[in-house]
């Protein structure tokens, strides 16, 4: 079989969580090969070793990103200094640049702005906002090359 039943798709999306369901699935599948002889217990350990565990651990790191908490009076904090910042920024351009100052200044709070919008919508990469990573391209690119 290439692809997942419809069966198989509606136990992924019913699981508490799917991705250790899928991790599973794929260890039960594996043992089964091995039971069956299809698989030596080499192949199984191997297997087991580089694959299940390798994604296990990078799904722990995944979860961790997700699951960080930033706490909110941490960005506001943030964004009060970063406007502070740019008001004496300003007032120092002022001096040296006289009406050159407000494109200047302009063009430098876009800058700084923007860096501080993108902080915030790459917060948490995994969903399917429009800035999201795209996982199901990724998946379908992993899926391509197997």
């Amino acid at each position: 079989k290439d692809s997942l039943s419809l069966q198989d798709i509606y136990n992924i999306q019913a699981a508490r969580h799917q991705p250790l369901f899928c991790l599973d699935v794929i260890g039960c599948y594996l043992a089964k090969q091995e039971r069956t002889e299809k698989l030596s217990a080499y192949q199984l350990r191997v297997m087991n070793e580089c694959g299940i565990l390798e994604i296990s651990g990078a799904l722990g790191a995944m979860e961790r990103i997700r699951n960080q908490f930033i706490p909110i009076i941490y960005i506001l904090h943030q964004r009060f200094i970063i406007t502070i910042w740019l008001f004496i920024l300003t007032l120092h351009f002022l001096g040296h640049f006289g009406w050159f100052t407000i494109p200047l200044g302009t063009v430098v709070a876009y800058i700084v702005l923007g860096i501080d919008s993108l902080a915030c919508e790459i917060e948490e990469p995994f969903g399917y906002d429009k800035n999201d990573l795209d996982l199901d391209k990724f998946c379908e690119g992993i899926k391509r090359d197997t």
